[in-house]
């Protein structure tokens, strides 16, 4: 999957997971499972969130280094 089409997807199949994290597709369903990734059933079919995926992998145009982070003086 081309990373510029990532940001327009709503939801990706285990398979564009994998290729994207470059793990097996085994892997992105065990991790569904454990639930270190978040997902959706429809009927026999398993997508994943995009969102969540962008996020974890740095490519939110919105997100910034301090995303999350709470600092103060």
């Amino acid at each position: 999957m081309k990373i510029d089409k990532l940001n327009t997807r709503f939801v990706l199949t285990a398979r564009e997971v994998a290729e994207l994290l470059d793990v097996s597709t085994s892997h992105v369903y065990e991790s569904v499972r454990r639930g270190d990734l978040p997902s959706h059933r429809m009927g026999r079919r398993i997508v994943i969130p995009a969102r969540p995926i962008v996020r974890m992998l740095g490519l939110d145009e919105t997100a910034t280094p301090s995303d999350g982070e709470h600092g103060g003086a």
